[in-house]
């Protein structure tokens, strides 16, 4: 009995220390027409087919893990090398959503979490 107890006081205390790391991939229209996504979303191997309207700010993919991270991740690893982003006129996304320079990225460090949040903002002039 007495090792059913600490077994289970073990088991609380290792999964209580347990650290996890959110990340949320975003995408913003400041342009003046509604935008068109068209993609893969390969963590949860889904297909992304979604329209963000002028002024909107939609959250494309998210995900958690086990295990805090700070280091940045990757888009091509969320959205592969494909991804499509075109507006009504059918004109293409110009800015690169591989290149981390584009986003606006916040880590939000906490005691047991980090989370990540992944902006990207298009505007009118980002497409061609």
């Amino acid at each position: 009995m007495k090792f059913l107890i600490f077994s289970t006081f073990l088991l609380l205390i290792f999964s209580a220390c347990e650290k996890t790391t959110s990340i949320r991939f975003q995408f913003k229209n400041d342009s003046n027409s509604p935008i068109i996504l068209n993609g893969h979303d390969l963590i949860h191997n889904w297909a992304i087919q979604d329209t963000i309207l002028v002024g909107e700010e939609k959250t494309i993919s998210s995900w958690s893990k086990f295990g805090k991270e700070l280091s940045y991740f990757s888009p091509v690893d969320f959205f592969g090398d494909d991804f499509l982003v075109i507006n009504m006129q059918g004109d293409t996304l110009k800015k690169d959503y591989k290149d981390l320079e584009n986003w606006q990225i916040v880590i939000d460090e906490e005691r047991s979490v980090a989370i990540h949040d992944y902006l990207l903002e298009m505007e009118t002039t980002d497409f061609n």
